[in-house]
């Protein structure tokens, strides 16, 4: 059976930069306008039964995820990337979403580096970009 790895990180970490990276196959939410979730999912399964080891771009796991894939191979990684840099890359990304409501932008980061700390999943800490500042 094939793997999937679900890539995690901050809003403007490097998820997509690091998954083109190490992968041949990945899913990302934000690369097809108009996909909700679920087909995002379902391309991932799909990709899987075909015979591709998969990368899933997603900011945290959510439980439609999680029971989709619960009975897969999957791996977990991290793109821990700081703050700092995150908004750095959102900025230099231009993408309108996100810098019309950067102070959001930056709440939703805060909520999402809690889930980390307090995750039981067992996640693979991977950089994508040089920086000195630290959490």
């Amino acid at each position: 059976m094939h793997t999937i790895t679900i890539i995690c990180g901050l809003i403007g970490a490097g998820k997509s930069t690091w998954a083109a990276r190490h992968f041949e196959t990945f899913t990302d939410l934000d690369a097809v306008p108009g996909w909700q979730k679920a087909d995002q999912i379902r391309k991932t399964l799909d990709l899987v039964e075909a015979g591709h080891d998969v990368a899933h771009i997603t900011c945290y796991p959510t439980q439609d995820e999680e029971v989709a894939f619960r009975d897969m191979p999957v791996v977990y990684v991290w793109v821990d990337t700081p703050p700092a840099v995150c908004k750095k890359n959102i900025l230099k990304r231009g993408r309108l979403r996100d810098i019309q409501n950067l102070a959001s932008v930056e709440a939703a980061n805060d909520r999402l580096y809690d889930r980390l700390i307090s995750s039981r999943l067992p996640f693979r800490r991977v950089s994508v970009f040089e920086s000195n500042e630290r959490w």
